[in-house]
């Protein structure tokens, strides 16, 4: 029985390597995977930082248009709204107890009684 004595010790030599060799690998395996765990989460909390500034930045990118667009409508209708009061006081000026002022051939304003509108009927 030397022979088989010396197979079966051989065998429970391999054994005890390949399942330390198993135990190693898997040591190993939860090692590389705790590694790439902390790898993804400095990933992910890098991206949110850069979200959050890429956000921050935007925003304040269209709040400042925003408001460059509102002072510049505000502009925009104070400068038509001085226009619409110059119209009215010129019209005012010209328009006067039912006359309106006309050219006359020598380039100055005379006045001339309004024409009465024509009343339509309903049919």
């Amino acid at each position: 029985m030397g022979k088989l004595c010396d197979d079966m010790t051989r065998l429970r030599g391999e054994i005890d390597s390949l399942r330390d060799s198993r135990v190693e690998m898997r040591d190993g395996l939860s090692r590389f995977a705790s590694a790439l765990r902390g790898a993804v989460s400095k990933t992910q909390s890098e991206f949110r930082a850069a979200h959050n500034e890429t956000s921050r930045d935007a925003k304040n990118n269209r709040c400042a248009f925003v408001s460059g667009l509102c002072d510049y409508v505000s502009s925009f209708l104070g400068a038509v709204r001085e226009d619409l009061q110059g119209v009215r006081m010129v019209w005012g000026a010209l328009s006067g107890a039912g006359q309106t002022l006309v050219e006359t051939g020598e380039g100055e304003p005379g006045p001339r009684p309004e024409r009465e509108r024509k009343k339509r009927g309903r049919h």
